[in-house]
């Protein structure tokens, strides 16, 4: 796992950091959000999104592969906080099929991003 860190202008600030394929690395990604975030208005929401997004790339493409990984980027400035999540593009060699119960969870991501602008102006 490696990581950066840009400052923009003295205002901006861009964390970087790509990880491996294996599906612990999610809660590595989660911890680390919080850190470089701890000093934002919210950084315990951006966590679950990133965790969410993170599964989604290992779940659904070739990052979650035994050579597979995904990139985290958090960007930062006044007012703002915007979560990118980048998989391996290319669709996971096998398909996997999941049988959905009362706790699977589904699209969490979506509902906290939906939550987000309209509870923090």
């Amino acid at each position: 796992m490696e990581g950066s860190f840009t400052r923009v202008d003295g205002y901006e600030r861009i964390w970087e950091l790509t990880c491996p394929g294996p599906p612990e690395e999610v809660g590595r990604v989660r911890r680390w959000t919080r850190d470089v975030l701890h000093d934002s208005p919210h950084p315990d929401d951006a966590a679950p999104i990133v965790s969410e997004l993170g599964s989604n790339a290992l779940v659904h493409s070739a990052s979650g592969s035994p050579n597979g990984s995904f990139h985290v980027s958090p960007h930062r400035s006044p007012g703002t906080v915007v979560l990118s999540v980048t998989d391996r593009a290319e669709a996971r060699p096998s398909p996997t099929s999941r049988h959905r119960t009362r706790t699977t969870p589904t699209g969490a991501a979506w509902a906290w991003s939906q939550r987000w602008p309209t509870a923090y102006r």
